[in-house]
C-alpha cells in the first residue's frame, strides 16, 4: 500500500504542526502573565518628604537613587551638611534601603546613625546631615497613604 504523501513528509509536516502549537501555547501563555502583572502593577509610589517643606524626592524601584549636594547626583541637596555624594535609596527586591555613601555628617533613621544599608518604611524619618525627610507612600492621585508617627494622618 502507498501513501498519497511520503511518509518523510508527513512526519516533517506533523512535527512543524506540534511546533506550531507549543509555540502559539508559550505566546499565550507570556501575553497573559504579562497582562496579569501589569494589572498588578503598584499604583503607589515611595517618596522621600523634605520635614520644612521643599519639593518632594520620589523614589522608583527601576534604578538606585543617589543623594547627595553634587549635581550629578540624582537628588541634589543644596545643603552644606550634606556631602557630595552622601547617600543611596534603593530597592532590593523585596524592600527599600538607605546606605551611607561615606558621608562626613552621617545618615541617621529615626535617630540613629547607620552603620550599614538599613530598611526603611512609611513614617520613617531620614536625615542627611541635618538635612531631614519623611518616608511617605502616595497613591496615584497624590494623597499621601498612612500615618506619621506622631500618628496624624
Amino acid at each position: 500500500m502507498q501513501l498519497p504523501i511520503p511518509y518523510d513528509w508527513f512526519l516533517l509536516i506533523s512535527r512543524l504542526a506540534v511546533a506550531s502549537i507549543f509555540i502559539l501555547f508559550l505566546w499565550q501563555l507570556l501575553r497573559a502573565l504579562s497582562q496579569d502583572a501589569f494589572a498588578s502593577a503598584p499604583t503607589s509610589q515611595l517618596q522621600l518628604n523634605p520635614v520644612n517643606g521643599g519639593r518632594p524626592i520620589v523614589l522608583r524601584r527601576t534604578r538606585p537613587l543617589v543623594v547627595g549636594r553634587d549635581d550629578d547626583c540624582d537628588a541634589v541637596i543644596p545643603d552644606a551638611s550634606v556631602s557630595g555624594r552622601h547617600a543611596r535609596v534603593e530597592f532590593d527586591g523585596v524592600a527599600w534601603a538607605v546606605t551611607d555613601l561615606g558621608s562626613t555628617n552621617g545618615t541617621w533613621l529615626n535617630g540613629d546613625r547607620l552603620a550599614a544599608s538599613t530598611r526603611i518604611e512609611p513614617s520613617d524619618v531620614v536625615q542627611f546631615g541635618r538635612f531631614y525627610v519623611q518616608v511617605t507612600v502616595v497613591d496615584a492621585d497624590g494623597d499621601v497613604i498612612g500615618v506619621d508617627r506622631a500618628g496624624r494622618r
